[in-house]
């Protein structure tokens, strides 16, 4: 996992952050062609090359 990715799963607050992590885990392993990178700050998941969905969490 890239350092910036792991930083932002690990600032999380429970449970937040297990829920994040579970979901990571999930939707890495729904198919070989899945990959996590980041954008804008936060986990982005692309199929292939087209972004699939983000891991956003509102701070407020």
């Amino acid at each position: 996992m890239d350092k910036l990715l792991e930083t932002y799963y690990l600032r999380q607050d429970e449970p937040n952050k297990s829920c994040l992590l579970t979901l990571r885990d999930i939707i890495l392993r729904q198919h070989s062609l899945m990959r996590e990178v980041r954008k804008y700050g936060m986990p982005c998941f692309c199929y292939g090359k087209k972004p699939l969905c983000y891991l956003w969490t509102d701070d407020n």
